[in-house]
């Protein structure tokens, strides 16, 4: 299921995007503004996006685990690697 909406995230995002570079081109002022309105559709896709696949990154680096980051956290500092 998880899969299933990050490709339906990817798919909506590269079609809003797609949808507003052939709208911000045209001529016509409402199709043009109606281009440059749906930034306020991509901005929130896009950040959700790049989370999720900064979190599937992290997520699957092995010297880097959830554990170690909330306990380097309550340290003071950032991100610590997993001791050997």
């Amino acid at each position: 299921m998880k899969a299933f909406t990050l490709c339906l995230a990817a798919v909506l995002l590269i079609a809003l995007l797609s949808a507003k570079e052939g709208l911000a081109a045209d001529k016509r002022r409402v199709l043009a503004f109606l281009g440059r309105s749906l930034d306020a559709a991509i901005a929130p896709l896009l950040i959700a996006f790049a989370l999720i696949v900064a979190l599937k990154v992290i997520e699957a680096s092995p010297d880097i685990s959830y554990t170690t980051m909330s306990s380097s956290f309550k340290r003071g500092g950032l991100w610590t690697a997993r001791p050997p």
